[in-house]
């Protein structure tokens, strides 16, 4: 890499720092179980049809899962949700990180976190390999919205919370390495049922 491809890269790295994203967990099964990891580049594409695009990277452990299957669900997390947005963040095996929080399975074996701020669940209808990453373009088929708007910011380097009142702007940070992630005393099965659908 020349110096001033070095300079670009780090320059925009640090461009993206200013990006305030909700961050979300893209789910999908295969014949090897559920998977899932923690996202923020996720955005809508279209109302006509309705879609919405992810982007993943392609020697990540979930790309294989939405290359290969033809469904997925983004799961919008909350504010009270850091601890998941760590946890599919981290190296560790998929099996494990579905140990913790209300997962359950849709009627279509689409994997979803039941106490999600939203979850929509998509089709895959097309991919494109930019660079090291593959957008994902899926169209919603199904929606599950709970009442409250509170969704969980992540910015420079920290995680965020919106203001309760409109204009209040961003009321706190969440450092990005806070105490140690404590077990889930429970290990809920993920079975079939439906929330607000």
């Amino acid at each position: 890499m020349s110096a001033d491809e070095n300079r670009i890269s780090t320059d925009f790295r640090r461009a993206l720092r200013g990006f305030a994203a909700t961050v979300s967990i893209v789910s999908a099964r295969d014949r090897a179980g559920n998977h899932g990891i923690t996202v923020t580049a996720v955005s809508s594409v279209s109302m006509d049809p309705p879609s919405l695009l992810v982007v993943v990277n392609r020697s990540g452990s979930m790309h294989a899962a939405l290359a290969e299957g033809e469904r997925f669900c983004i799961n919008v997390l909350g504010t009270e949700q850091v601890e998941h947005s760590r946890l599919f963040g981290k190296s560790m095996p998929m099996d494990e990180r579905f140990e913790h929080g209300d997962w359950r399975l849709s009627a279509d074996d689409v994997p979803y976190l039941n106490e999600a701020q939203a979850n929509i669940f998509c089709r895959r209808v097309s991919q494109l390999d930019v660079g090291t990453h593959t957008v994902f373009v899926g169209t919603v088929y199904r929606l599950a919205i709970g009442d409250a708007i509170s969704p969980l910011i992540y910015l420079n380097g920290a995680y965020l919370r919106l203001g309760d009142e409109p204009g209040a702007g961003l009321v706190a940070a969440f450092p990005p390495a806070a105490a140690a992630v404590r077990p889930s005393t429970s290990h809920p099965s993920l079975h079939h049922a439906h929330r607000r659908v």
